[in-house]
């Protein structure tokens, strides 16, 4: 595991696990999610949680960078490769569409077979 050590708003170290590092920006000074710093980065996680600390963002952008592959596939757009199915091109939306429709039709009644006499 890539983990970097950083420093919380209180002085203490936090050692954050770089892979699972979804966003970093400036911390908000202002509104419902300001935090306890006026100056800093805050940290977003995998799990939706945020973590706090006083290294300005280019410090914690080298340090992630710096912990390897791991923390730059963490700061770095998703590739198109693993883009969700709610993307597909809509030529295959359309036709998946129709096959739909199709399905649902009544099946074509079966001829009754010859009379054998």
């Amino acid at each position: 595991m890539a983990f970097v050590m950083f420093t919380r708003p209180d002085d203490t170290q936090v050692g954050v696990d770089s892979r699972k590092v979804v966003t970093f920006a400036p911390v908000p000074t202002s509104g419902p999610t300001m935090g306890p710093l006026k100056e800093g980065t805050r940290i977003v996680f995998e799990n939706k949680t945020h973590q706090d600390v006083k290294e300005l963002v280019p410090e914690v952008q080298r340090r992630l960078n710096g912990a390897g592959p791991a923390a730059l596939e963490a700061v770095l757009p998703m590739p198109a490769a693993k883009a969700s199915r709610a993307t597909k091109p809509k030529a295959k939306a359309k036709a998946t569409k129709a096959r739909a429709a199709r399905s649902k039709t009544k099946p074509a009644a079966r001829k009754k077979p010859a009379a054998r006499g």
